[in-house]
């Protein structure tokens, strides 16, 4: 009976493991952008107002299992939207990751000398030429300072 349980946490552990350790420290304000920030890593960009956040630990784990992005490790947040249809993660990690891909989207850039990551992927072939420029925006307004709210 104890094997069955050894499994079982494994996965629980695994699952848990994308997840950055200061994911819960990201905050969003609504305004006619989506303000997000995370204080303790110094982090601050803001995003098109109708991709939906899912907040806190268990909600974010949740949304990763159902999403068809094959994360990495160190997922601060991830985002979803409807129309057109497409999902991003952002990943924030010391070490620069070389993974790359053709079915998805990806922006780099380096900040506080942590490697902060955009990945997304268009749920449907139209929504690509969106999500690329909605992913440029929002990696042209990442701040290591607070934003304004315009």
């Amino acid at each position: 009976m104890k094997w069955l349980f050894i499994p079982l946490i494994l996965l629980s552990l695994g699952c848990s493991s994308h997840i950055h350790p200061l994911a819960d420290r990201t905050t969003f304000k609504l305004d006619y952008h989506r303000y997000i920030s995370n204080d303790s890593l110094s982090l601050y960009f803001k995003s098109p107002a109708d991709i939906d956040y899912p907040e806190g630990h268990q909600r974010l784990k949740k949304a990763l299992r159902k999403s068809e992005l094959n994360a990495e490790k160190d997922i601060l947040l991830y985002g979803i939207s409807e129309f057109p249809p497409y999902e991003y993660v952002l990943t924030v990690s010391p070490t620069i990751s070389s993974i790359t891909s053709d079915k998805y989207v990806i922006f780099d850039t380096i900040m506080n000398g942590q490697s902060v990551r955009f990945i997304g992927n268009p749920l449907v072939a139209d929504a690509k030429r969106i999500l690329t420029a909605d992913l440029e925006d929002m990696v042209r307004s990442v701040s290591s300072s607070p934003l304004e709210v315009e």
